[in-house]
């Protein structure tokens, strides 16, 4: 939702960067900017640049708010790239002095500060600058703009969140916008609503870049200013301006990190799919392509698995081959391995089905934590994965 509220801050800093004095509204202070400035980090030059971005849903009854979106975006200037990393907001991760908790808890514990700090702890990424918009300062940018063009994939209707939106291509104003980037009233909840806000994110990238925009700039101006709290200066936004000036539209990509919604003592979160999410940020970190094999949905009844049992006790494979019948799994074969003293059970897969393999890992993770995957090119293509039950099943 609010990534592209940044590339508009990027872009007005740049026409503006002389009107320093605007950088007073939108700067922290007092506790808060110590909290920040104590865990925050600084950019090392010619390395890539981590900012997050975040959408604060405070209210007069909860001034503190959470924070309704978390975006991860790092930006590698010397290979002119941008990866948008959108974290769910209901993601169950430890947050610093607070425990296991839904990640957009960490706003209201402790604020932006908390938030980086979880944010870096769970991905291992420093951050560097951080944004934050809540939604009065939505609806009036994207009424500056003159509203912003939406191709909408279904109708939308929430009581709760204002007139119903007609599926189809149309000019959303403030409102409906925020209608459309908070609306969760699908089969995949929070998981639909961040393609959606991606999708507005390309939108909106689109109508800031329009001619007629320029027109818009002074009204931009007061608006972001007024709603938008960043740790940057207008001459550091200026800097990134003029870097990413040549950036093309095919060069920024978009990730949601992967889970599974669960209930956990009676609260509702969505668990990480851990395998996926470490490989999905090693890329990051690395600024390399994200293989597409990990962002593919994955549904038990569409995998055949065989179990063999490598453990020397009697029975074991059957339990596992229970497990994973009673997940949905398909077993085609219940047998024993070739021999009966794997010390460590082991996942077999072929490359292609690398999803699959990770996805029976996360459903196993409880009966055998340390399974390991290792990738074949030898196995049956009737057969996407093999579990081999070693002396680790207990």
């Amino acid at each position: 939702m609010v990534i592209t509220i940044a590339l508009l801050l990027v872009g007005v800093g740049a026409a503006f960067g002389y009107v320093k004095f605007l950088e007073g509204k939108m700067k922290p202070k007092g506790l808060m900017a110590r909290a920040i400035a104590a865990v925050i980090s600084k950019p090392v030059p010619k390395e890539p640049v981590n900012f997050l971005i975040l959408g604060a849903d405070a209210t007069e009854d909860d001034p503190t708010g959470r924070s309704d979106s978390i975006i991860l975006v790092r930006v590698n200037f010397e290979k002119k790239t941008a990866t948008m990393v959108s974290i769910p907001r209901d993601f169950r991760v430890d947050i610093p002095d607070n425990g296991l908790d839904k990640i957009n808890h960490a706003y209201h514990f402790g604020g932006p500060a908390l938030t980086i700090k979880t944010v870096e702890e769970y991905t291992g990424l420093d951050i560097h600058h951080y944004a934050v918009v809540n939604y009065e300062g939505f609806v009036n940018i994207v009424n500056t703009l003159g509203g912003v063009e939406v191709d909408v994939k279904e109708d939308m209707v929430d009581d709760e969140l204002g007139e119903p939106i007609d599926k189809g291509l149309q000019r959303l104003d403030g409102n409906q916008a925020l209608f459309y980037v908070r609306y969760r009233n699908t089969a995949m909840g929070d998981f639909t609503r961040i393609e959606d806000q991606q999708n507005f994110a390309r939108s909106l990238i689109n109508e800031s870049t329009r001619i007629q925009t320029a027109f818009k700039i002074p009204s931009l101006v007061n608006t972001l200013t007024e709603f938008i709290q960043t740790d940057m200066s207008l001459a550091e936004i200026l800097e990134y301006a003029n870097a990413a000036r040549s950036f093309k539209q095919e060069n920024f990509n978009t990730v949601m990190l992967p889970g599974i919604p669960g209930n956990i003592e009676g609260v509702s979160y969505v668990i990480p799919e851990q395998d996926k999410v470490d490989m999905i940020l090693a890329a990051v970190r690395a600024d390399q392509p994200i293989d597409p094999l990990l962002l593919e949905d994955v549904y038990p009844g569409d995998v055949n698995v065989k179990v063999l049992n490598g453990s020397g006790v009697e029975g074991s494979g059957g339990e596992v081959a229970d497990i994973l019948g009673n997940a949905g799994y398909n077993i085609v074969l219940l047998g024993n391995a070739d021999r009966n003293d794997y010390a460590a059970s082991i996942i077999y897969y072929a490359k292609a089905d690398h999803a699959k393999a990770l996805k029976l890992k996360s459903d196993l993770k409880e009966d055998l934590p340390d399974v390991k995957l290792t990738e074949s090119s030898t196995l049956d293509p009737s057969v996407h994965v093999i579990v081999i039950v070693g002396k680790d099943y207990k």
